[in-house]
């Protein structure tokens, strides 16, 4: 699998989460509960830490140096 595939995938993800919490706080806004949006939303978002241990895996090595942001 190609390393664009794979970061074109975690922004697709990314972008989910983000419009579930967006759309979670509407319902919050309009006076619902919003029970359902918000427990999709945790599930989603919750498995999101898989952006980090991809970038770290995709940098080898230097994915651990104090030279790049993802240290």
């Amino acid at each position: 699998m190609s390393i664009q595939l794979v970061l074109g995938d975690l922004a697709l993800k990314i972008e989910i989460g983000r419009l579930l919490v967006m759309k979670a706080a509407w319902a919050l806004d309009q006076g619902s509960f919003a029970r359902k949006e918000v427990s999709m939303a945790k599930v989603h978002v919750s498995n999101l830490h898989q952006a980090a241990d991809t970038g770290i895996q995709i940098n080898g090595a230097r994915g651990y140096s104090k030279d790049t942001v993802l240290e």
